[in-house]
Formats: structure tokens, C-alpha cells, sequence
């Protein structure tokens, strides 16, 4: 600051002047303080805060843009905006704000720029899968599982391939196809187009399922119940044909490569063959498996081989006398064997018997050792079999008819059992009982096929009823039974005499005889205490015992003997009192029992 003073001291001098300065300095204005945070974002937009500090109020924000790399993709229309939308996702942004002040120093504009890197979020890629396949012969199923979370993109295309050939179909999430081939391979394939949203483009998922069809199950023939003859060959098969497939098919007989016949029912049965020979019955079948080869035609052989000829003409024995245990029996027995089969055995009557070193290919001779195997008496041998071999494997000849001859057999006897019987030769039963006056026996039976007579039976009494059964009265008795055996007895026909020494054959069936045919009822205390000489008695109502000693009933120190029905009634309330000392105690209604209660 500069003051001048002009003055005039009217000294003659003249004016004269004072100049006074004072040097002084403004204060300064402050300078702005700008920032660009708090940064928001999302798929598509985003956004952020401008912090302004600017005391003396010297500036402005000029301009707001947003930067992609290095190109301005956007200015803010309106200076108070803080948002960009329509961005691209998963994009690295700057936004760019410029600030201008002026401090008014003299120097003029200013401009400050602040900057802030914020990187939009990205969109989620989908996911494709193939799922739910389900297949039978002639279809295929499946679902389309699709993760879009964001819904950037949808299914574009969906391909059947089978080889070279292309399906396509409906771009739908589940799909069945039908009218497919059997056992074929097939591609399923799936275009998912998408747009993350990321300045890319559009993308695509391809997946690939391969399937294949279920297969048809080819027919086929089993045999079964073979009925193979030395001329014929019979038997039952089934057909398997799961799928209904099958088309046609006949049955023919060859004998190697040349075809013998055919079986216009389509059933296997072939006769007038040759014997032990080969043959395989043949099924040629058509069928289509719907696998895209067309009809197709099998064969399928089942072998047989007709069994060898043997025939069984004729049987004799050569024995001219009886036989006896330890004899041999000689049979000749006569064969057509054409193929000279070696016979290793012959079955007669059951039994299996070896041939003889002698025997030729037509005649064999067999040795039979008698050793109680047949039963006696005029015996038929008959062949049931004759078994030969031939190439290792063994077969069984039946003859046509009976081949049969007879010889007489001295056999065994047994002695099966001694019992009592009735007058009717009925069993009595172990531990019954009989009337005084009852006729019983004794019956021997026996196991005599042969028809023998047995001496020393009759000449102890005992009479014939039959070849296996002789009897004989068995004498008076009072109380159990006896116990008859045999241990020896001697035989004869008009071929031996002979005594067979046994293991003692016991009677196993006691009786009990009363002493008379009087039947004693029991009514009262009384009746039933004066019981005594083995009579049978018989209760006919209910004794009560109460009041009364009851005296232990016995006869002679023997007990009681007979026999007691007590037919259902009870005896009660009976009590004894006394002393038993230095002797054995027998307490109840009988001291001893002899007989049957």
C-alpha cells in the first residue's frame, strides 16, 4: 500500500511530497480434498460415493465417466449421478470423476481427477446333465437337467444319432422315443446356448449320452424226456421265446449230412431207423432280433444214437432135481446179439447174477447159488434183464415176453411165533383175561414156503391148519399162563428129512384164566372185603370206605387174586390205622395184586 503526501512548508521552497508504503498478503484459499469410494456392484450396474471437501467453495465436479480398459464407455448425464447401469458382468470398470476449482490466487482453473476400479459381478455358467435313462428293446427315456441360475441361456438342440443318422427332437427337459432298434447303440445329445453377459457372446454346452437298446433274446429248443428205442427215437421239447419273435421252424432227421426225414407235425418221433446209430434231429428256426439284420435263420442239432439190438430168446434151467440150500441152479439162457455185446450179468427173480466163463455172445450160461434168496417150492426163475456193454458204455435188454422155467427149491422154514389164540384162532392180547370154561390154544406159525411137513409139531400134539400154521388146545389152567417155546423142529418132503435147531421162539401173549365162569358183583363194603379165590368180580356202584377200618384184603398172605372191573365206579374215603414195625409195609385196597385190576 503507497500513500503519497504533497505539502508546501511556503518556505520557498516548494511542494514537497512523503511517500509512505506498507507491504500486506491475502489470505490464501484451500485447496479442495476429493475422493471416489464406497463402491457398490452387481451383475449389471454399479455404484459409488463422491466425497467432497472444499471449505472455501472454490469448485465444482465438472464431469463423471466410466472406463473400460482404456475406452470411455460412459458419461454421466447428470453431475449428481452415482450409478452406472447396462454394464457388462464380470468386466473390470474405472470410473473417472474430474474436479475444477479456481482459488482465485491468479493462476487461474484448476483440475483434480480421482479415480476408483470396481469389476461388475459375474453371471453363473449353467450346468447340463443327462439323466433319468430308462430303456427297453425298441424305446429310450430320458430327462434334461438344467442349472441356469442366472437364466443366460436355454436348450437349443437335442440330437438322437444312430450311426450317420440324425434325429432331432423337441427341445424339451423329458423326452421317450419309440420304434428304436433291438441291441443298438444311440447317441443322445444335447446344445445349451448361453450368454454370460460378459462382452463374450454366446457360448455352448454339448453333452453326449450314449445308450443301447436292451437286446432281443434269440428262441431256442430244449429237449427233454428222450424215448430212444434200437429202431426209434421219441421226445418231448420246449421252445423259448421270450420275446415273440419267433417265425418259423420244422424238424428234420439226419444221419449225418443226408437228411432221413421230416416231421410234418413238428414233433420229435422217428422210427424204422437202424440200430446204434447216430442221428441228430435238427430245428431250423427264422427270427428277427429287430436289430436292424433282418430275418435271420438258425440251426440248432440235437444228437441220439438208437440203442443196440439185443433180443432175449430164450430160457432153461438144466437142474432136473431139487435144490437144496448151498446147490447150484444152472440156467441157459439164448440171445440174438448181433453186435456181439459183451453180457456181463443177467437179473432173474430181482437179483443180479454174473455169467459164466462158457457163455458165448449168443448163449450164456449163469451159475445161481441157492442160498435162501428164493422162498422154496416149485420156484419160476424168470430173466427180468440182461445187462451188456459195448464201447464202455452199458445197456439193460428186456425181453419182449416172459422168459421163465421152473425148479423145486428146498428152502428155509422159520418159526415166526407161539401165541394163544381163541377157538376162532384170533390173537388174545397180551394181559387179558378168559372165562374158566374158554377154550384157548397154542398157535405155532411159520414162514414154510415150501410146503414141508412138520413132524415133530404133530407128534407133540399139535394139528395142520395150513402149510404155515399148526395148533394144538392148551391145557387147564387157573391164574397167568404158561410160557410155551420151541427150539428145534424137525421137517420132511419127498426130497430131505431134516432137524433145524432155532433160537428158542417164545409165547409173548400171557392170559389170565379165573377160576370159574360166575361173575361176583361188588355192591358194598362187605362184598368188596370177602372177595377171595380168584373169581372175576365186577363193581356195580360207587363204596364210600368212610367210618370203616379197612382190614387189607389178602388170601392166604397171596393178595388178591382174579380179576376186578371196577366198570367206572371209584372207591373212596378209605383209611387204615395201625402199627407196622420191623416188616414190609403194603398199604392200599389189596396188600398183594395177582391177577388183573
Amino acid at each position: 500500500i503507497k500513500v503519497t503526501y504533497t505539502y508546501d512548508l511556503n518556505d520557498g521552497v516548494g511542494n514537497r511530497t512523503i511517500v509512505s508504503e506498507l507491504t500486506a498478503k491475502t489470505n490464501a484459499k484451500a485447496t479442495p480434498e476429493i475422493s471416489v469410494n464406497t463402491p457398490t456392484k452387481t451383475q449389471t450396474s454399479l455404484g459409488f460415493t463422491i466425497t467432497e471437501t472444499d471449505t472455501d467453495n472454490v469448485g465444482a465436479v465438472t464431469k463423471i465417466e466410466l472406463y473400460l480398459g482404456n475406452e470411455l464407455v460412459k458419461t454421466a448425464d447428470n453431475i449428481s449421478a452415482r450409478e452406472f447401469t447396462g454394464l457388462l458382468s464380470n468386466n473390470a470398470y474405472t470410473v473417472k470423476v474430474t474436479y475444477v476449482y479456481n482459488l482465485n490466487d491468479g493462476t487461474g482453473d484448476k483440475t483434480v481427477t480421482r479415480e476408483l476400479a470396481i469389476t461388475t459381478l459375474a453371471k453363473a455358467t449353467p450346468e447340463v446333465t443327462i439323466t433319468n435313462t430308462n430303456k427297453t428293446q425298441t424305446s429310450l427315456g430320458f430327462s434334461i437337467n438344467v442349472t441356469d441360475t442366472d437364466s443366460v441361456g436355454a436348450i437349443t438342440k437335442v440330437e438322437l444319432i444312430h450311426g450317420t443318422n440324425v434325429t432331432l427332437l423337441g427341445n424339451v427337459t423329458t423326452h421317450t422315443i419309440s420304434d428304436l432298434l433291438s441291441n443298438n447303440d444311440y447317441t443322445i445329445k444335447v446344445t445349451y446356448t448361453y450368454d454370460l453377459n460378459d462382452g463374450v457372446g454366446n457360448r455352448t454346452i454339448t453333452k453326449e449320452l450314449a445308450v443301447k437298446t436292451e437286446a432281443k433274446t434269440a428262441p431256442s429248443f430244449t429237449v427233454k424226456d428222450e424215448d430212444i428205442g434200437t429202431d426209434s427215437i421219441g421226445a418231448e421239447y420246449d421252445v423259448t421265446d421270450t420275446d415273440n419273435i419267433l417265425a418259423s421252424y420244422k424238424i428234420e432227421l439226419y444221419q449225418g449230412n443226408t437228411l432221413i426225414a421230416e416231421n410234418g407235425e413238428k414233433k420229435i418221433s422217428f422210427s424204422s431207423l437202424s440200430y446204434y446209430t447216430e442221428y441228430a434231429v435238427r430245428f431250423t428256426y427264422e427270427y428277427d432280433l429287430n436289430d436292424g439284420n433282418g430275418t435271420q435263420t438258425k440251426t440248432y442239432d440235437y444228437g441220439f444214437k438208437t440203442l443196440p439190438y439185443i433180443d432175449v430168446t430164450e430160457c432153461k434151467i438144466a437142474n432136473t432135481g431139487a435144490v437144496s440150500e448151498g446147490n447150484t441152479i444152472y440156467m441157459e439162457v439164448k440171445l440174438n446179439n448181433p453186435l456181439g455185446m459183451t453180457i456181463e450179468s443177467v437179473v432173474v427173480n430181482g437179483e443180479t447174477y454174473n455169467v459164466a466163463a462158457a457163455s458165448t455172445k449168443n448163449k450164456i450160461f449163469v451159475e445161481i447159488v441157492y442160498n435162501g434168496q428164493f422162498a422154496g417150492g416149485d420156484t419160476y426163475l424168470k430173466v427180468d434183464t440182461v445187462n451188456a456193454k459195448i464201447d464202455g458204455s452199458d445197456y439193460i435188454a428186456t425181453p419182449e415176453t416172459e422168459l421163465s422155467d421152473n425148479v423145486f427149491i428146498n428152502g428155509r422154514v422159520e418159526v415166526l411165533s407161539v401165541e394163544y389164540v381163541d377157538e376162532e384162532f384170533k390173537k388174545l392180547e397180551d394181559g387179558s383175561w378168559i372165562f374158566l370154561s374158554k377154550k384157548v390154544y397154542e398157535l405155532v406159525t411159520l414162514n414154510n414156503p415150501t410146503g414141508y411137513v412138520m413132524d415133530s409139531l404133530l407128534s407133540s400134539g399139535y394139528t395142520k391148519l395150513d402149510d404155515n400154521r399148526y395148533y394144538r388146545e392148551a391145557s387147564s389152567w387157573y391164574g397167568w399162563s404158561g410160557a410155551p417155546s420151541i427150539s428145534s423142529i424137525s421137517y420132511h418132503n419127498e426130497y430131505i428129512t431134516k432137524t433145524l435147531d432155532i433160537a428158542t421162539v417164545y409165547n409173548k401173549n400171557y392170559v389170565y384164566r379165573v377160576c370159574s365162569d360166575e361173575v361176583k358183583y361188588i355192591s358194598t363194603p362187605a362184598d368188596l372185603k370177602n372177595m377171595s379165590g380168584g373169581y372175576y368180580y365186577e363193581l356195580t356202584c360207587d363204596i364210600d370206605l368212610e367210618g370203616i377200618e379197612w382190614i387189607q384184603y389178602s388170601e392166604n398172605g397171596n393178595g388178591f387174586r382174579g380179576v376186578f372191573n371196577g366198570n367206572g365206579y371209584s372207591i373212596k374215603n378209605m383209611s387204615f390205622v395201625g402199627d407196622i414195625e420191623n416188616s414190609d409195609a403194603y398199604l392200599g385196597l389189596f396188600s398183594i395184586g395177582d391177577g388183573i385190576i
